[in-house]
């Protein structure tokens, strides 16, 4: 997802009620987004300590809370690969998920009542994803690797010639 529009739809599947506060918070994270960055997961939320109404979203390659105010926005932004802790709470007014990253920092939403799990699910998706990316090889460092040894004389040209196709899946 990358249009307000398409967030809100998600949203409206998942039985999420949007506030027009919620709504601008969509606005918030659509302008936000990278190029190459796409939203798995979006739903309206409620910032821990002064109960804001925010828009949280789940992309490929962060977390992102936002917040449309009057003069300036709110937006707070955790990379995947930087998650390190997920708990959810669930209480009478509604579903708690406590982020924390690499910095021992917490972000820490509430979402309507039965949203807790969802939200928990789509973020161990994401960072299952994330792990998985990290984990491929990276063609380009390595070929820049086996292009030194061909420089150095340690492989000669056939050598470097068969890696690279290999790499490159040719």
């Amino acid at each position: 997802m990358k249009t307000v529009k398409e967030m809100l739809d998600f949203s409206a599947e998942c039985k999420c009620k949007m506030t027009k506060a919620m709504s601008k918070g969509v606005e918030v994270v659509a302008q936000n987004l990278s190029e190459n960055e796409v939203v798995n997961y979006c739903i309206g939320a409620f910032a821990e300590g002064n109960n804001a109404q925010i828009a949280f979203a789940i992309t490929n390659l962060r977390v992102i809370a936002a917040q449309k105010k009057m003069f300036s926005d709110t937006v707070i932004a955790i990379p995947i690969s930087h998650i390190n802790d997920l708990t959810t709470k669930t209480k009478l007014t509604g579903d708690f998920v406590i982020i924390g990253n690499d910095a021992g920092e917490n972000l820490t939403i509430s979402v309507y009542k039965g949203l807790g799990t969802s939200v928990a699910n789509a973020l161990h998706l994401a960072m299952a994803s994330s792990e998985r990316r990290q984990a491929e090889p990276d063609v380009a460092s390595d070929l820049r690797k086996f292009k030194a040894l061909l420089d150095d004389g340690i492989i000669t040209e056939d050598e470097f010639l068969k890696k690279k196709q290999q790499l490159l899946g040719l």
